[in-house]
Parts: C-alpha cells; structure tokens; sequence
C-alpha cells in the first residue's frame, strides 16, 4: 500500500507541475512508478524585502493659511487669600496674681508671707512681698540654763518696671525691721554671776537690737541688641541703716555701665561715686571707681582687658590702681573652658553689712575699707551636657585690713555687779593672704528633678598679728535638690556644712597673765552638718499644705561663739492663691 501512495503523490505533484508549465491546460496522464523509500523535502522561503513605490514626476505640496484672532474673555474670578501656616503656641498656664502663706512651728515660731503682683504684661511688672518670721522659744546655754532667744525679723518689699521701646525703667523700694536679743553669755566665765535669762530682764538690761532698714534702688537700661548702638545701665542706691541705740549710717551711690561695639572690639566703661556718713563717727567715707575696659570675644576665646582706679577717702585720700584681665579659651566647645586672670578693688565696710553678717555685733563700731590689693584666679568651667554646668575656681587675694570677729571681754555692770557677759562682738583687722578653692555643679536631671552642689575651702597664711582666722570655718558647702512629683508632691531638701572654726578666748583664771596680759586660748567651734527637708502637698492650683523640718538631726552647734542655734524646728502652715 505504501508503493501506491506515494505513486499517487507523484502523479499529483508533477501534474501540477506540468500545469504551470505548460501553455494550455492540459494534463497528460502519466504513471510513474517509484521502488524505494521516499524522502520528502522542503526548499527554503525568502522574503522579498522590496516596498512598492510610485515615482511621480509632478508632485502638489499643500500650503496653510490660517490667523489668530485673540479676543479676551471677561472672567469674574475673586482670589481668596491664604493664611500662612503659623505654629500653636502652648496654652498659657492660667497665672494668679497673689498668694498668702501662714505657719507656725515649735519655739512659738509663726511665720507669714503676702505676695502680690501683677499678670502677664508686655508694658509694665510690678511686685509687692510681706513677710515676717519670728521665734519666742529658749535655747540651753553651756552653762545648762535656758536662755530666752527670740527674734522678730519684718520685710516689706515693693519693686517696678517699665518697659519701654529699647528701655527698661526699674525701681525697688525695701524696709527691714529685725529684732534679737544678746543671750548668748560665757556661762563659764568665774565672773559671770546672774546674767538675766528671760526676755524681761533682758529688754530691762538694755541687752537687746533692733536694725531698721529702709532703702531705693533705681534706675534706667537699655536693651539693644545690635552692635551700632550705646548700651548702658545706670541706677542709683540709697538707703538709710539705724539700730535701737540712734547710731545710724547713710548711704548714696550713682552707677553707670556703658559699652560700645567698635569693629568687633567691644568698648566699656565703669563708674560708681559712693558717699556713706555715719552719725557716730564724723569722717565722710567715699570710695570712687573708674573702670574702663576693651573684650574680645570669639566662637572659642573671650579677652578682656582693663585698669581699675579706686578713690578711698578715709580720713585722708587713697589711690589704687589695679590690672582687670580675664583670658578664657573653650578647648572643647563648651564642655571645657579653662580661664584665667588678676584683678583688685576696694571693698565697703559698712555698718550695715556688718550687722547683718553678725547680728550680735557691738553697737556703733566702724572699721575701714579694706583693700583687695591682688587677686589672682584661675579655673575651668563648662557644660557637660545642656543640664549639667560646673565650675572650678582657685583664687589668692592678697587682703589688708581684713576683720576678724571676736567676743567683746569689756567688764560691764549689770545687777550691780561687774560682770564680763561677752555676748556681743566685736572685730581684728589684719593683713593676710587667702588662698580659697571655690566648686561648683548643678544638674537638671529632668524637669522634675535638679541638684545643686557649691562649696568653699579656705587656707589663711601671712597673718603676722593673729594666729587664727577667727570664726571663718577651713570649709563649708551647700547641697539642695528639688523634686516634683505630677505637680502634687514638691519634696525640697537641702544639706549645710561649715567645718571647724575657733574663736578667740582668754584664760581668766588668776594664772592666766603673762607680762600682764591675757594668755590667749583658740577655742574650737564643732563643725556644723544641718539637714533640712520640706514637703509641699498642692491639692489644687490654689490651696496647697507645707511641712519644714529643720536641723533633723537635733544637732546642738555654734554659728558664733557663745551662742547656740535651735536644734530641731518644724513649721507647717498652709498657701493660698489668689
């Protein structure tokens, strides 16, 4: 069968063949045998790449003619305008404008404050406080007996300002009534018989102080803040000082500061004319400063450099010309800034500044200025990060006519009888050299939560006429911290430090004269550690509770010799806001 098949194929294909072939349309019959295996093939297709074209001879290129007739079209389109995106401040804490604090504590201490001042104001603050704190309570001597140790301290204080374009006028106007009394005797002196104990015999006896103080502050500032213009800060001091035996002390002071930039120097100059007149002594203290000066001060370095002329007229006229420099240098930003540098002045000894450092000083002392001739200093400061800031400072002064405090040994008749209280201080000038370290951290660990750490140490040396410095402690330090919790609890505690301190004594006794004089006996002053702890309850924005604990550990020290401090003291009271 398959011999026959493919003969027919054959037959078929060369009949077609033969059909193209041939002229007319006639197909022969033939047979074609084929003996063997057949192989059919295929040829290959090629496409033929070629596009017909049309060649024309003539040929019509179209052309356009066309025009534009503008025409404008009235269109009744309102711009609306946008308002610029702006960034929400916080809502301002609702303020209120007074506050009364009243408390009460052990050693019949009451305590009472009044705050008053005005809200927010881009034109003007004011601010009024009241305040008094006083204490009714005894206090055991050396001796074992209880003395009355009471005191009445009165503030009021009233302080403005206006503000102005570039300008700030302000103003302060202060009274301070405080009342103590000398309970402090040497119990153990053999010629101590019956000092008076209670607050009669002592108000009888004349042993009692009163420092009355009324003062003004004010003046003008400017508050440029570009470089062409004049700052300048000038104000004026006054007040008047009197204690409860008619010695009184008056004293005026005019200040200016005014800088300048020039280039990128920085121009300055400081003034101050001091007049203090004293009614218990008939010279006319003044004391008269001209400082002018030149800073520099660059993203890494600060330079400033000037002379400092004081005027110290005492009797007769003193001139004193002192070199202000200061070179600090930012080795690493703001995390490392050593500085260093000298100056000098002129320090006021004032009456007034000496009863409020000693309140149980003698009535109507005066003592002279006293002259910072050199002070050499040097440390290093920085941030370690935006909450955290130290300070370390090492300084020399070279001093004269520095005091010292020490018991007024003066033999006195009291209850007709001579008696040596040594209750009341008097002080020591001396010429000495201070070396003193001085650190300082405070840490803002959150807004809840910050410390601060600052103290002291002292080394006198070169004191010829002395062989202490007396009632100045080798060392002291403060340490505070506040805690908030959820705006509810305010936990305040703070630690005081003051180390060992002596004062002068003499030996009494019928064997303690030397060439007739006194041997002299450096008594020691236990150092001092006081803790206190205060805790605030707010049960709302405007009522709130307070308890202070003071002096927790019940410690029985000595701020001056003969007088000790109460040991432990609670207050509670309450605030309201209004």
């Amino acid at each position: 069968m398959k011999p026959l098949k493919y003969s027919l194929i054959l037959i078929y294909t060369f009949a077609a063949y033969g059909g193209f072939s041939q002229k007319e349309d006639k197909l022969d019959d033939h047979v074609i045998e084929v003996i063997g295996a057949y192989k059919p093939t295929i040829s290959d297709a090629f496409k033929i790449n070629e596009l017909p074209a049309i060649k024309d001879s003539f040929k019509i290129e179209p052309r356009f003619l066309y025009a534009i007739e503008s025409k404008q079209i009235l269109t009744d389109f309102q711009v609306e305008p946008i308002k610029p995106a702006k960034m929400l401040d916080e809502p301002l804490a609702k303020l209120y404008n007074s506050y009364i604090r009243l408390g009460f504590g052990n050693y019949i201490s009451p305590y009472a404050e009044l705050f008053i001042s005005n809200l927010r104001s881009k034109k003007f603050n004011y601010a009024a406080i009241l305040r008094h704190q006083s204490s009714f309570g005894k206090i055991e001597n050396e001796g074992g007996k209880k003395a009355y140790a009471g005191y009445i301290d009165n503030a009021v204080s009233i302080s403005g300002k206006k503000f102005l374009p570039k300008k700030t006028l302000y103003g302060t106007v202060d009274y301070r009534d405080n009342t103590i009394y000398y309970y402090g005797y040497n119990a153990l002196d053999s010629v101590m018989t019956a000092p008076p104990l209670e607050k009669k015999e002592l108000r009888d006896k004349k042993l009692t102080q009163q420092f009355t103080l009324a003062s003004f502050n004010g003046g003008i500032k400017t508050n440029y803040t570009d470089k062409s213009h004049l700052n300048y800060d000038i104000w004026l001091n006054y007040y008047y000082f009197q204690d409860v035996f008619s010695k009184n002390e008056n004293y005026g002071s005019l200040n200016a500061k005014l800088s300048k930039y020039y280039n990128k120097e920085l121009l300055g100059v400081d003034t101050k004319v001091d007049m203090i007149q004293k009614n218990f002594d008939d010279t006319l203290n003044a004391v008269v400063k001209l400082n002018p000066w030149v800073s520099r001060v660059t993203d890494q370095w600060e330079v400033c450099v000037g002379l400092c002329v004081f005027s110290d007229v005492y009797w007769d006229a003193k001139f004193y010309f002192y070199p202000d420099v200061l070179l600090q240098y930012g080795v690493y930003g703001k995390y490392i800034v050593p500085y260093i540098g000298i100056n000098g002045y002129v320090e006021e000894n004032t009456y007034r500044k000496i009863a409020y450092e000693n309140l149980f000083i003698k009535p109507g002392l005066d003592i002279r200025n006293t002259n910072h001739k050199k002070v050499l200093f040097g440390g290093v400061k920085g941030s370690i990060s935006s909450n955290t800031f130290y300070n370390v400072k090492a300084t020399l002064s070279d001093l004269a006519n520095t005091y010292f405090y020490v018991n007024d040994t003066t033999l006195t008749t009291l209850n007709n009888q001579v008696q040596r209280l040594q209750n009341q201080f008097t002080f020591i000038a001396a010429d000495v050299t201070l070396f003193n370290i001085y650190g300082e951290v405070s840490v803002k660990a959150s807004e809840k939560l910050n410390f601060h750490l600052k103290g002291n140490y002292y080394y006198f040396d070169n004191m010829k006429s002395e062989t202490k410095a007396w009632h100045i402690p080798e060392y002291d330090a403060v340490f505070t911290t506040n805690y908030n919790l959820r705006n509810k609890i305010i936990v305040r505690a703070d630690i005081f430090v003051i180390g060992d301190r002596f004062a002068k004594t003499f030996d009494f006794s019928p064997t303690g004269t030397v060439n007739g004089a006194r041997n002299i006996i450096s008594k020691k002053l236990n150092p001092v550690v006081d803790a206190n702890l205060g805790i605030e309850y707010r049960y709302n924005k405007i009522l709130s509770a307070f308890l202070n604990f003071n002096n927790i550990a019940n410690q029985t020290y000595y701020r001056w010799n003969n007088y000790p401090m109460q040991g432990f003291n609670l207050m509670g009271g309450i605030t309201y806001s209004f």
